[in-house]
C-alpha cells in the first residue's frame, strides 16, 4: 500500500508541529521567532509550489505573498518580543 500525501495535507502537519514547538519553546524567545521565520517561509513555499503547479504564478502572486510574510513577521515578531 502506497501512501500518498497531498500538499495541503504536508503543509496542515507541518504548521501543527511548529504551532507544537511553539508552545513547548515558550521560555526562548529567540526560538520563538526562529519558528515563525520558519513557518512563514514554508507559507511562502508551499502557496508558490501550489501556484505554480496550478498554472497560476504570476509576478503579483509572489509579491502578494512576499508582502504578507513580511508582515506577518513584522506582527509576530513585536508580538513574540512583549
Amino acid at each position: 500500500m502506497k501512501l500518498k500525501v497531498e500538499l495541503p495535507q504536508l503543509y496542515f502537519l507541518i504548521s501543527l508541529s511548529l504551532l507544537l514547538l511553539l508552545y513547548v519553546l515558550r521560555s526562548s524567545q529567540l526560538l520563538q521567532l526562529t519558528i515563525v521565520v520558519i513557518a512563514t517561509f514554508l507559507y511562502m513555499l508551499f502557496s508558490l509550489i501550489h501556484h505554480h503547479m496550478d498554472h497560476s504564478l504570476t509576478t503579483m502572486t509572489v509579491l502578494e505573498y512576499i508582502l504578507i510574510a513580511s508582515l506577518v513577521l513584522v506582527i509576530l515578531s513585536g508580538v513574540i518580543t512583549i
